[in-house]
């Protein structure tokens, strides 16, 4: 087994983890806009909520062994902020650089996961 081994197998720990909260995130969205009614800001926020539960759950205890804490629940949220202003500044540079809209998503799709592994595993779980 090499040093890259248990990055690596926390890395795919965390991009499962981040489809399963994607999953909440679309799911929680959609039964509050159809099934209840509400408009996509409020769904989409309360959807947000309920995915980075998720995600702080299953990165805390699955992706990095560890267990909850006042500590890394707080650099988690700092995470997330830092990836919300991560995702509006990549999406903007895509459109100042003439991307399209696909192009734009594609962009932080691509480029968002890594850096936010990155802060994670050397910042919040370390």
């Amino acid at each position: 087994m090499t040093a890259r081994q248990p990055v690596l197998a926390r890395a795919a720990r965390f991009a499962v983890s981040g489809v399963g909260a994607t999953i909440v995130h679309v799911l929680v969205a959609a039964a509050l806009i159809w099934g209840v009614g509400t408009g996509p800001a409020i769904a989409n926020g309360a959807a947000f909520l309920a995915a980075n539960s998720v995600s702080y759950l299953a990165n805390t205890y699955w992706s990095f062994s560890q267990t909850a804490s006042g500590r890394n629940v707080s650099r988690f949220i700092a995470t997330s902020c830092v990836g919300i202003a991560l995702s509006m500044l990549i999406a903007a540079a895509a459109t100042a650089l003439g991307g399209s809209d696909v192009a734009s998503i594609a962009a932080v799709a691509l480029l968002l996961p890594p850096v936010t592994f990155a802060l994670h595993h050397f910042w919040t779980y370390r």
